[in-house]
């Protein structure tokens, strides 16, 4: 038996579809439940979540007064009925055999947190012309079951852990993650790397999916450039850095990665055939906010750590 655990933030709308697609899974209801943890919301979610309850013997809500999406996490393992753990984000779409295959996963290996594949999914547009087909897609590390390589992370939109590991790392860390409108990245790479160091094993099956919305909002030039600079900040907690450059190594970086941002602009203005403008931008700044973002990122731990 399994809990599926949602935890989520004024998303009602988006919910609706994700727990539908609950509904439908080959896995008997008796054999899981399915645990949403309300994160704040001001909007519909509750009423929509409890017209779930009152119909479905294995549906619960919980709320979680402590915003950020961290604490909803920490709160949905503590509250959780089973000891096998499968987070799935609150807009994605679970296919038909998700449960099945976790299930499948965590009788025959021995894991104790493996990951799935997630691809895009345009709930509410077309997806523009200048974005890659893959955009919202995760990596496909492997074709069948089997270890992660370090280096090779479970995304947090569909991961399955059992709850003795994630106690050992204490939970998710609250200082980095989502948090209401912030954008934040890392809590799920920051444990993985705590549970990497304990000797604990991590897989992935990529035949446990799910399809993961991209929002309007994603679908800009200036949230993507927005991201990188998240990505840059919250890699120095993640990775824990210790080493912090001297400014001019810093400056001589930054002037670096820029020079190779305009040759990489230059060569693809030549190459492709369809590079459009929001391509320019991304490619010409998008390794600059990042590196940005670590600057502040080292700049925020040095105060910190004194």
């Amino acid at each position: 038996m399994i809990s599926v655990l949602i935890c989520t933030y004024n998303r009602g709308a988006v919910l609706k579809d994700c727990l539908d697609s609950l509904l439908c899974q080959t896995t008997d209801m008796s054999q899981f439940e399915v645990l949403v943890v309300n994160n704040n919301s001001s909007d519909i979610t509750e009423e929509l979540v409890l017209q779930y309850v009152d119909q479905y013997d294995n549906f619960r809500l919980v709320s979680e007064p402590v915003q950020g999406l961290s604490n909803a996490r920490n709160r949905a393992y503590k509250e959780a009925k089973y000891d096998w753990l499968l987070y799935l984000d609150d807009d994605a779409i679970a296919y038909p055999d998700m449960i099945q295959q976790a299930i499948y996963t965590i009788d025959n290996f021995d894991f104790d947190m493996f990951g799935g594949m997630y691809f895009p999914w345009y709930r509410d547009s077309i997806k523009p012309r200048w974005m890659s087909n893959t955009f919202g897609q995760s990596i496909k590390f492997l074709d069948n079951i089997g270890y992660l390589k370090d280096g090779e992370y479970v995304s947090g939109g569909i991961m399955v852990m059992s709850r003795r590991a994630l106690q050992m790392v204490d939970g998710f860390p609250t200082t980095i993650g989502m948090n209401g409108s912030k954008i934040a990245y890392g809590e799920e790479t920051y444990i993985q790397n705590k549970l990497r160091e304990l000797g604990y094993k991590i897989g992935y099956n990529p035949n446990m999916c799910i399809t993961h919305l991209v929002p309007t909002y994603k679908q800009t030039v200036s949230w993507q450039l927005r991201a990188a600079y998240a990505h840059g900040r919250d890699s120095v907690i993640i990775y824990d850095m210790q080493i912090f450059p001297q400014w001019y190594i810093l400056v001589y970086k930054l002037l670096k990665i820029q020079l190779k941002s305009i040759l990489l602009v230059l060569r693809n203005l030549f190459k492709r055939k369809k590079y459009y403008w929001q391509n320019i931008v991304l490619d010409m700044f998008s390794s600059t906010f990042k590196y940005c973002g670590y600057i502040e990122g080292i700049i925020n731990k040095k105060k910190v750590d004194a």
